[in-house]
């Protein structure tokens, strides 16, 4: 989606002060002009918050708005709208008309404009993002993900390394505990179901003679004694056999034929148990043993017989991973020196790019910096080892020095304002053409500047719109008059208008941005020789 697309339109409704406004933007370079105050940052704000920026409600106040923006590649079409409740403090976003989440939004959005403005540049003045803008401008962002993830599995496998040496070595100092435990169990030879089948032995065996009574006498009903239940159940079927063919009889004999079966396998369960219930006090005493063994393993280790199968399968297991362990380690360990190796390749290779990007960024710099009326000024990215993280082994920070004969110091420290807002520019300016992002927008890059830099700054941007889509926010003609289209923002009675302008009209305002209110005919003339390219 990204490098193709461009900005095509971007509607803003009720916005702060933007009541409606409807902007169709080129392809190519878009200047912002108007009055100190007029509200031109706030169309860029829009643009922001259609892009999934945070909204200040203590500035957006309790109204409700919608921004909507339009990109397209020719064949592709992207909307994207934002509606804001001012009131609920809530935001709907939409992306070709589906609702999305905020995160999405701006994870879809992300690659499709780059916003460089005062935040930017104080971006640009911490050096902890030096290194970042360096890798930005020399295109290492593949080298250095590349770098990040390999580190990222170091440090996963080198925690990992660890977690196992501690499992190790508690398994070590819990062995001898280990094997006493495993022994016990393993002596014990506990079964799945015992405990249950030795409760209803016991049982048995305790009922003794009084069970084997029972059964004779319920085995004398039913089939051994005269009169018994299966003798009757059999006459009665002979009685009836005769009578078979009625179907009525036939019902009644298939439910008595039904009942002797019954019998029979009554029968056969009694003999069953009449053989086993004779009371054997050796057994019994045999058996009240082993429930009491098992009692007793459940109540040392505090669970039941399937919980000490378990624990045994627990500690056989733990025991094996211990005498593993040594090999388990050596494997772990080779796997985390195969992982430093790909850090240490991926990190020297990052850090000789690095420094040829380096030199490449001081001299790209001094040069733009050379056409921006800062001949003697020189500027280095100074880049030194540091302790290994997943941005690499290096820190890097912007040294600067305005004039010849003063040392290189960081730019921060030593820069002017106007200075550094050229500095600003030039490595805006390299970071734009190195990048792939198809919509850049710059915010009062022209502060500080004027007279024939102004003229270069202008040139530099109308350049930039070969490649890319350009927006920018000037209070310059020159940088103006260089627009293929030109918005003008005017603050009014009922709120902050934007609209295109073009011919005379656009003449006059770029003559107001050189001459103030109070325009003359020089300045007019000179409007007319600055769109004409003269």
């Amino acid at each position: 989606m990204g490098q193709s697309m461009r900005l095509v339109s971007l509607r803003v409704e009720n916005f702060i002060l933007v009541k409606d406004a409807f902007l169709e933007l080129s392809g190519g370079f878009n200047v912002l002009t108007g009055e100190t105050g007029a509200g031109k940052t706030m169309l860029l704000s829009a643009l922001g918050a259609v892009l999934g920026a945070r909204i200040d409600w203590e500035v957006f106040g309790e109204e409700n708005s919608a921004v909507e923006a339009v990109f397209s590649s020719g064949d592709q079409t992207l909307t994207v709208r934002r509606e804001l409740f001012g009131k609920a403090r809530r935001v709907k976003s939409f992306i070709n008309g589906k609702p999305v989440s905020a995160a999405e939004l701006s994870e879809r959005t992300a690659s499709l404009v780059a916003i460089h403005g005062q935040r930017e540049n104080q971006r640009l003045l911490n050096p902890d993002n030096h290194l970042f803008f360096l890798d930005a401008i020399a295109g290492l962002g593949r080298l250095r993900e590349a770098f990040a993830s390999a580190w990222a599995k170091k440090e996963s496998l080198r925690a990992l390394l660890e977690r196992k040496r501690r499992e190790i070595e508690a398994l070590r100092e819990a062995e001898e505990l280990y094997r006493f435990q495993l022994r016990e169990l393993e002596e014990a030879a506990l079964k799945e179901g015992e405990e249950e089948a030795l409760s209803e032995r016991r049982r048995f065996l305790a009922a003794g003679a009084q069970l084997a009574e029972a059964i004779s006498s319920a085995l004398y009903a039913l089939y051994e004694g005269e009169g018994s239940a299966h003798s009757a159940v059999s006459a009665a079927l002979a009685g009836l056999s005769e009578f078979s063919d009625m179907p009525k009889v036939r019902e009644a004999i298939d439910v008595i034929a039904s009942s002797k079966e019954c019998l029979a396998e009554a029968t056969r369960l009694l003999f069953s148990l009449r053989d086993q219930a004779q009371f054997d006090p050796d057994e019994l005493e045999a058996v009240n043993q082993r429930l009491f063994q098992i009692s007793r393993l459940k109540e040392k280790y505090r669970t039941d017989l399937p919980g000490l199968l378990r624990i045994a399968e627990e500690l056989r297991a733990k025991l094996e991973k211990l005498s593993l362990g040594d090999a388990d380690l050596v494997s772990a360990e080779r796997e985390l020196s195969e992982a430093e190796k790909e850090v240490n390749r991926l990190g020297q290779e990052l850090s000789e790019k690095r420094r040829e990007a380096g030199v490449r960024l001081s001299g790209m710099v001094e040069e733009e910096l050379s056409e921006l009326a800062m001949g003697g000024a020189r500027f280095r990215a100074e880049l030194w080892r540091d302790e290994p993280s997943e941005t690499g082994f290096d820190r890097c920070e912007f040294l600067f020095s305005a004039n010849p004969g003063q040392p290189l110091l960081p730019l921060v420290k030593v820069a002017s304002g106007g200075e550094l807002s050229r500095v600003m520019l030039a490595l805006e300016t390299a970071l734009a053409e190195a990048e792939d992002t198809p919509v850049l927008v710059f915010d009062e890059v022209d502060q500080g500047i004027g007279g024939r830099v102004a003229e270069v700054v202008g040139r530099k941007l109308a350049l930039l719109s070969a490649h890319h889509q350009v927006l920018t926010v000037t209070h310059l003609p020159q940088i103006a008059a260089k627009a293929e289209k030109h918005f003008l923002v005017e603050k009014k009675a009922s709120g902050v208008s934007i609209r295109q302008i073009s011919g005379q009209e656009r003449v006059r305002e770029i003559a107001r941005m050189s001459a103030g209110e109070r325009i003359t005919d020089e300045a007019l003339a000179l409007a007319r020789r600055l769109l004409e390219g003269g």
